[in-house]
């Protein structure tokens, strides 16, 4: 299938509310954000999250869409805001629907986000985290340079099932 990635805007809202939703309710393991607690954000606080295309200090949102405007995949990457951290990128919200798994949009989406990082922002580093039983996840950011620097044991409880997380992190340029 043809996909087209690109930075998601404000009337992109309602569809990334969608597909979000359901990655949060498919998936409550892999997100810190619960569905519950998303569900209570309009479009409109939700279209207040999308960073502006000129602020790429503040980060992005990247869409996967099926023909021109069937979204069907997300990932982020939030910069941060603290004086000492703001060469710290944190690459959050990545979710693909089921029909358009396994079909290398996964991949597109971070290696596109990884792309505009290195050309439209000053970030060194990336930073992410993933579920430590979401083995396709890892093995994907390890594919794209990604490496562990840590577990975070128990890090999200789901009911009364805990869940750790990986701690992963790229570095886009080389220290000096």
């Amino acid at each position: 299938m043809p996909f087209t990635i690109r930075k998601l805007e404000k009337e992109d809202a309602a569809a990334f509310k969608a597909v979000r939703l359901e990655g949060l309710i498919n998936h409550p393991e892999a997100f810190r954000q619960s569905a519950r607690e998303f569900e209570l954000s309009s479009v409109e606080d939700i279209a207040r999250l999308i960073p502006q295309p000129d602020d790429s200090r503040a980060g992005f949102i990247l869409g996967g869409f099926l023909g021109i405007d069937d979204l069907v995949g997300v990932v982020a990457l939030q910069a941060s805001a603290q004086d000492k951290r703001t060469h710290i990128g944190v690459l959050w919200g990545m979710y693909v629907r089921p029909e358009a798994r396994r079909q290398g949009l996964g991949a597109r989406l971070v290696r596109a986000l990884l792309e505009l990082a290195l050309n439209e922002t000053d970030l060194q580093v990336i930073q992410l985290t993933a579920a430590t039983a979401n083995l396709p996840a890892i093995r994907l950011y390890e594919s794209l340079g990604f490496r562990s620097y840590g577990r975070e044991p128990r890090a999200l409880k789901v009911g009364d099932i805990y869940y750790d997380q990986e701690h992963m992190i790229l570095e886009l340029r080389p220290s000096h």
